[in-house]
């Protein structure tokens, strides 16, 4: 494998251990300020709004600058809202400004390291690469929550400390990220013309009916597994249990997400070919069947069921990330990639968005379960979007093939 390449995973990988090290410590924090608890659903919304705004922009922009500038002032801007978040919290308001701030700044990275993934690799490896960086995204969170959880715990690390250590992480990135691949983008566009008008919304007329139902659905699946993930962070707490009992879950869980993909996205490659959204229907219908058995059974049992059907749960969504992301990007044109991509970062953004609100009133008194069964809900209504729009799809595919 190159080094350009290597070095480029290398990168990815600490930028997710970076953004999720504050995970574990999130509910205590959130108390510290002796807010509501619904603050905590609202923070994580404010940020993907912010994402849901952000995705579109830079995407947009990279399209006629560039990449690897834009994620390196993205990771940067990140710190610097993190920064603003944890230690200047003056007013309530204020600091739900910051939280839209980290999430304009790091829908940046989250969207174009992908775009420029898919930027330099060849047709016939993309489908390599994806499955790769879906890994590394979940290597990277896992060993983020793990270590946030393992440092706050163990070493003694105070919570103002956790957000220090996430600070200098981001800066290091963000210098590493333009030292690194700026001069190969440089190259790159000097090979190939940009387009001479900035990409924008209306490039949703040009990706046809079906693809943004696609899209709509992604938004949908979105609100449940977010709304799985982030009320898993305080639920665990809830139940008794310390944040780095939380963080060996979430480890745990990625390790068998990239064993998961590892193993089965060359399988599937071989055997059904490009038609990457048939995999991601079977993907979500799995998830349905093991999100119910976590959650549905007696609540006295929940670390196992946590480390049973769960684990199977993380497995199907690894997968299914890897396969709707190579789905998009082989429908995105060559020379709007990053407004397509951010676009889908959006609607995902925008599942990231509802999913907290919603949580946040239903995360109540003791029916806290409900939030878990919303998202097993709505993981079902995907599935039946999808089962309805596959024919089309299948059409589309032949269609926008590069």
């Amino acid at each position: 494998m190159k080094t350009k390449y290597v070095l480029l995973f290398i990168i990815y990988l600490l930028f997710h251990i970076t953004i999720n090290l504050v995970h574990p410590v999130m509910s205590a924090y959130v108390n510290s300020l002796e807010l509501s608890p619904a603050y905590f659903g609202v923070f994580f919304a404010l940020m993907s709004l912010g994402q849901v705004v952000g995705a579109i922009f830079w995407g947009a922009l990279s399209d006629k600058i560039g990449r690897v500038k834009l994620i390196a002032l993205g990771v940067l801007g990140y710190g610097l809202a993190q920064f603003l978040f944890g230690f200047v919290t003056i007013h309530p308001l204020i600091i739900l400004i910051y939280r839209f701030m980290s999430g304009f700044f790091v829908a940046a990275p989250l969207t174009l390291f992908i775009t420029y993934l898919v930027d330099v690799t060849k047709k016939e490896s993309r489908m390599k690469g994806v499955m790769i960086f879906t890994c590394l995204q979940i290597l990277g969170s896992s060993l983020g929550y793990k270590i946030g959880g393992f440092i706050n715990t163990y070493l003694s690390f105070t919570i103002a400390e956790v957000f220090i250590t996430q600070i200098i992480t981001c800066l290091k990135v963000s210098v590493l990220s333009f030292a690194l691949f700026n001069s190969q983008e440089k190259k790159l566009q000097e090979k190939s013309e940009r387009s001479k008008k900035y990409a924008s919304l209306k490039d949703l007329k040009g990706i046809g009916v079906t693809t943004l139902m696609f899209l709509i659905t992604l938004t949908i699946v979105s609100i449940a597994q977010n709304n799985v993930s982030k009320y898993l962070d305080i639920y665990v707490p809830d139940s008794g249990y310390t944040s780095d009992d939380l963080g060996n879950i979430v480890l745990v869980s990625g390790i068998f997400g990239v064993l998961a993909n590892l193993v089965m996205i060359p399988f599937l490659q071989k055997r059904i070919k490009e038609k990457y959204h048939i995999a991601f229907i079977v993907t979500i219908a799995i998830g349905t069947i093991m999100l119910s058995l976590t959650f549905l059974p007696n609540n006295d049992y929940l670390m196992s069921l946590l480390y049973g059907p769960f684990m199977i749960y993380m497995m199907a969504k690894s997968v299914g990330t890897s396969m709707e992301t190579s789905y998009l990007a082989k429908a995105a044109p060559k020379d709007k990639r990053g407004v397509i991509l951010g676009i889908r970062q959006s609607f995902i953004s925008l599942g990231s968005v509802i999913g907290p609100l919603i949580g946040s009133v239903l995360y109540q008194g003791d029916h806290k379960l409900w939030v878990f069964y919303l998202s097993i809900i709505l993981l079902a209504l995907s599935f039946v979007i999808l089962l309805f729009v596959t024919k089309k799809i299948n059409k589309d595919i032949k269609k926008t093939s590069n």
